[in-house]
């Protein structure tokens, strides 16, 4: 199939029921506990992702569909998730890119496709939302997938320092200070 429409939420006004809105507002609630936390492998410019997937109970759940999620740092062999999914795990250099190049939306699509079942609306459309506008690595990727895909991200790949900071501040806000300096 194709990418049939790429979204940017920073640029782009969309309906309250968006799935967009609702993928974006899960990424980052479920993604906002790890921020700088670079031993683990998520620093603040980690890109994350979250596929809408059939609804379940053991899932983060919207109206219509449920949420999985992906990150490009998966690959430290942190998640047991992942870890089933992925024969490219290394441990020792958590910052090293994949062999097979799985980034956030590949690394989510890949674990929802494994794992659960992907979701899609009335005209047959899968949901994704990514942080950054997907890769020169992602874009074709996502193209030669058999589903037609709407793809949602917050800012452009090179304009990526204004979500760090946008990351930093929230972690400030809800956590008192950035990993490793407390605020006064």
């Amino acid at each position: 199939m194709t990418i049939h429409q790429m979204i940017n939420l920073s640029t782009t006004a969309v309906p309250q029921d968006s799935p967009g809105l609702a993928l974006y507002t899960a990424a980052t609630n479920h993604f906002v506990h790890f921020h700088g936390f670079r031993n683990l492998g998520f620093g603040y410019e980690a890109c994350n992702a979250a596929v809408a997937v059939q609804k379940r109970a053991d899932l983060t759940s919207y109206p219509n569909f449920s949420v999985c999620f992906g990150s490009s740092r998966l690959h430290t062999g942190l998640d047991p998730v992942f870890n089933t999914v992925s024969d490219d795990i290394n441990p020792r250099s958590p910052f090293a890119s994949s062999q097979r190049e799985q980034h956030a939306e590949q690394t989510a699509i890949l674990i929802a496709c494994d794992q659960y079942a992907l979701w899609t609306d009335q005209n047959g459309r899968c949901h994704i939302y990514v942080d950054y506008s997907p890769c020169e690595n992602c874009e074709p990727w996502l193209e030669n997938r058999m589903e037609d895909w709407v793809v949602y991200y917050r800012v452009a790949l090179n304009q990526s320092s204004s979500m760090v900071k946008q990351r930093k501040d929230t972690h400030k806000v809800q956590y008192g200070q950035y990993f490793g300096t407390k605020y006064k």
